[in-house]
């Protein structure tokens, strides 16, 4: 493999690791990998188990959570939980049905394995209905580990692991385990509790809505860590501290309350933010800091939407000699022609064109971009829903492959999302036109 080789599968990983919320100062530098920097490596893997443990351990994916609500508890209470809690939950409320007591925390109180044991009995009676209860600490923790290495559970760990009470090791055992299998009685996800966990359209996961997710995306590539966009905006702060980092000096922070402890402070943050979007030229008619209080998603998201356009197409701006905003146009206008001049025919005509749902155009893009950097072979006409989905998916570990961090989700390609196409195409034009310079 080429030095050239690495860099691109680095790219690809470090991009792909923004892509899944990795926070900025958790990532590692190439030079990191190339000398084995194990602190640093420990803490980006870490990063990204305790993602995909959040996904394993979510409403979405698990319903049935449903099942482990407290009395007097709501759903938002529920949404909110860290997996280490609802894994407590979960567990306990197993232990219960066998009459075995509780286990307060994830640690030491399961290092003699008695709650993995009892916990398996529950999961699988048919397989563990007996224990040989005259096991010492290390043979019965083995023993936990021999019989369920049937399952092929993606997380190794070891008997020392249990013996030691390792939280971490323990907690991405337990998330394979819940998600192979809860023993919870299964649920729909209710309505109420759908609107909590993510918008009602199909495009929705776990992590909400595609453009929610590339949001997310975009914010954490500022260094602004956001896991819900209604809730952690509440006080105004994250509004603020986006708008300084894609406008500077733009925000007076002796005017910002650092310090929300009460509603009205928040309130007051909020109205700032609103005046600040309005000296940046959104278009807030109708919108008060009280909207984003309250955490209304939509006009959030019209904020979001703009300031990622303005972030964007101010980087272009700054690479032209001109005064004037980088207009749609010249931008469509910059893409056709870099496509024209790699002898590719396709073409857009707005990034509201149905023939970019096939992909192929954004690819040819990549292509003219990062000369030789497609593989044509593995590129369809997109004539099918599947093929269309393989070609986006393409276009985005390509754009990542080249170092860039793609704001948009493969879905935004296919269901034609215009606002998210858009800067994807800025953000290549922004790389394209700075090094020509």
């Amino acid at each position: 493999m080429t030095s050239q080789d690495q860099l691109e599968n680095f790219n690809l990983m470090i991009n792909s690791a923004i892509g899944i919320g990795v926070s900025r100062d958790q990532l590692i530098s190439f030079q990191d990998l190339q000398l084995g920097n194990f602190p640093k490596l420990i803490s980006f893997l870490t990063a990204i188990n305790q993602i995909g443990l959040r996904a394993k351990t979510s409403l979405q994916q698990h319903p049935e959570i449903q099942n482990l609500m407290l009395e007097g508890e709501e759903f938002k209470d529920v949404v909110k939980l860290q997996p280490r809690d609802i894994l407590k939950r979960w567990i306990n409320f197993h232990l219960e049905k066998q009459s075995v007591p509780p286990i307060a925390n994830l640690s030491n109180e399961i290092s003699d394995s008695k709650a993995y044991r009892h916990l398996l009995s529950a999961l699988f009676p048919e397989k563990f209905q007996t224990w040989n209860s005259e096991l010492g600490i290390r043979e019965a923790a083995e023993d936990v580990i021999e019989k369920t290495s049937e399952f092929k559970l993606p997380t190794v760990i070891s008997a020392e692991d249990i013996i030691q009470g390792r939280e971490t090791e323990n907690l991405m055992f337990m998330g394979d385990l819940f998600h192979f299998k809860s023993g919870l009685k299964q649920v729909p996800l209710l309505r109420s509790v759908a609107r909590t966990t993510s918008s009602e359209n199909s495009g929705d996961d776990e992590d909400g809505t595609n453009e929610e997710r590339g949001f997310k995306v975009w914010l954490n590539s500022l260094g602004i860590q956001v896991e819900d966009l209604s809730e952690d905006l509440r006080d105004g702060l994250v509004l603020l501290q986006m708008f300084d980092t894609i406008e500077t000096g733009c925000v007076d922070w002796s005017k910002v309350n650092k310090q929300t402890t009460n509603a009205f402070k928040k309130m007051e943050n909020c109205s700032n933010a609103i005046e600040v979007g309005k000296s940046l030229d959104f278009s807030l008619v109708g919108i008060g800091g009280k909207d984003i209080f309250e955490g209304n998603q939509k006009l959030i998201l019209s904020i979001l939407w703009q300031s990622m356009r303005h972030h964007v197409l101010s980087i272009l701006k700054g690479l032209d000699s001109r005064a004037n905003e980088i207009s749609d146009a010249e931008i469509i206008q910059w893409a056709n022609d870099k496509v024209e001049k790699s002898n590719k025919s396709s073409r857009m005509k707005s990034f509201k064109d149905s023939s970019l749902r096939n992909g192929k155009f954004l690819i040819d893009l990549l292509d003219a971009v990062g000369p030789g950097c497609v593989n044509y072979s593995l590129v369809s006409e997109g004539d099918s829903d599947q093929d269309r989905m393989n070609n986006a998916k393409y276009c985005i570990s390509l754009a990542r492959k080249l170092g860039f961090c793609v704001f948009l989700q493969w879905e935004d390609i296919v269901e034609l999302n215009p606002k998210m196409i858009l800067t994807f195409v800025g953000t290549l034009m922004s790389r394209d036109v700075s090094s020509s310079l």
